[in-house]
């Protein structure tokens, strides 16, 4: 008797534990909630390879224009830009941005590394997911569910997760189209209170038991278990409405999908590389078709004229102009690797060059001159405005505080009263190279031949002294 007792209560404990198993949602999951997910995760898998994809753009970007400014620089040399009015303001300008795209690439790379990361991390969370219940399925029972209810077979419906049964898409290392991440985040918290769940009985993953998940059910486990870092969840409420609890206004503070979008949006390629600058410069490099502009608003300082911000324009038709020049260039050079041997026989001369600095005597270098008597009565007639004499300083006036007036400096003045005395009350002494009667007035960099002073050049080496404009203006080669 006691025997028969032990047994039965045996039984009902046994069949107390297969109940509290059985009961609560044990529901799949529609495939179109897994797509919305799947979609989040290619988007992101996308933005990866952009992160990446846009420093080898800058660093192209950049070598284009130095490229502009070379060529220019070659026709230059070949004496064909002297009718080009805008050739020094472009290459000058097309240096400048290079280098400071350039500067933009160094504090970008660890940005677009971390956007990397950040946005391969939450779709590594999202594919693991999806992987886990599409396995979780046998001849009957299943986890991810036809919009009949039927088992899932059609991975096109997960292409950003699953290409088929434990098989993910790699990171592409570039893609094509922009990608919109923002709209298929948007498109997952349109799941909040929807009803996604499918057939009885079919899936443990989701199921609840006296407010406990399905693979635990003891009174110390939580009320609910997050998967893909808080993004999809099923406790003890219906699968209908609980799968899905972030909405619009609060699916983008989910941490990890916070990080991500947060890193991207920190990667973006600077303004500075897409401005009005920036497109002129892309429409020069483009020697596949005739280019035409209009005219360019920009200041002195940026196009290399001097340093004040002062308003400079460049005429549409002298761009257009300047890009017509470096097409036909380039289309007469034969090919891209011709074009590329030129540039670099280009920077080798100047690197030659380093050394062997060639120094030019100019006809001005023997000229002399003194300061006119003009010039002392101009600093005279500031009189006691000391601002007034302020802006004649350049001529050699300065404002004496003792007397209370503008007068020219003492240096100036005896150079005035000694040019007085040898050109026999003259104003002025001018003598020009041609001029140039003594060997002490001829300049060092002249030479003194037949009793009179001429051009001449020589090298100097191991000097860096007198390097060309041309040269300076080569940032890299």
């Amino acid at each position: 008797m006691k025997k028969i007792k032990l047994l039965a209560l045996i039984a009902l404990l046994t069949l107390g534990t297969q109940t509290r198993y059985t009961a609560g949602n044990k529901k799949a999951m529609k495939v179109s909630a897994f797509k919305a997910l799947c979609d989040i995760s290619g988007e992101l898998k996308k933005k990866a390879a952009i992160a990446g994809e846009a420093l080898a753009n800058l660093l192209s970007q950049a070598q284009k224009y130095r490229d502009i400014s070379v060529d220019l620089h070659i026709l230059g040399r070949q004496n064909e830009t002297a009718e080009l009015a805008a050739a020094g303001a472009v290459a000058f300008m097309a240096d400048r941005k290079a280098d400071k795209i350039t500067s933009h690439v160094k504090e970008m790379t660890s940005k677009a590394t971390h956007a990397a990361a950040a946005t391969a991390y939450l779709s590594g969370f999202i594919d693991q997911t999806t992987s886990i219940f599409d396995q979780a399925a046998g001849s009957t029972d299943h986890c991810i569910a036809q919009e009949n209810g039927n088992k899932n077979t059609n991975y096109s419906e997960l292409a950003g997760c699953l290409t088929e049964s434990k098989s993910h898409p790699a990171i592409p290392t570039s893609t094509a189209g922009k990608p919109d991440l923002d709209a298929k985040i948007k498109a997952v918290a349109q799941l909040n209170n929807q009803d996604k769940s499918s057939g009885t009985n079919v899936c443990l993953l989701t199921s609840t038991q006296s407010g406990h998940i399905g693979y635990g059910g003891t009174t110390n486990q939580p009320n609910n278990v997050e998967w893909v870092g808080g993004i999809m969840s099923f406790g003890n409420a219906a699968l209908a409405t609980s799968a899905f609890p972030k909405t619009a206004s609060t699916i983008g503070e989910t941490p990890l999908i916070k990080a991500a979008t947060t890193a991207v949006d920190n990667a973006k390629t600077p303004a500075e590389c897409l401005d009005a600058e920036a497109v002129i410069l892309n429409k020069i490099a483009d020697t596949t078709a005739r280019q035409t502009f209009t005219d360019f608003d920009t200041t002195e300082q940026r196009v290399g004229q001097s340093e004040k911000t002062t308003q400079h324009k460049i005429k549409g038709a002298d761009l257009t102009n300047l890009a017509a020049k470096l097409k036909g260039y380039r289309d007469s050079q034969g090919g891209e690797e011709k074009i590329q041997k030129k540039r670099k026989d280009y920077k080798k001369t100047y690197s030659r060059q380093l050394n062997e600095v060639t120094v030019h005597c100019q006809p001005m270098e023997c000229e002399v001159r003194t300061p006119t008597k003009a010039e002392e009565s101009e600093c005279n007639s500031a009189g006691d405005d000391a601002r007034k004499c302020t802006t004649l300083e350049k001529k050699g006036c300065t404002f004496n505080k003792e007397s209370k007036k503008c007068e020219l400096k003492k240096e100036m003045k005896a150079d005035l009263e000694k040019a007085n005395q040898e050109a026999g009350g003259n104003d002025e002494k001018t003598k020009s190279k041609w001029t140039c009667k003594e060997q002490k007035e001829c300049t060092k960099s002249c030479k003194w031949e037949n009793n009179a002073c001429k051009d001449s050049s020589f090298l100097v080496h191991n000097k860096f002294a007198l390097m060309t404009d041309n040269f300076m203006s080569m940032v890299e080669f």
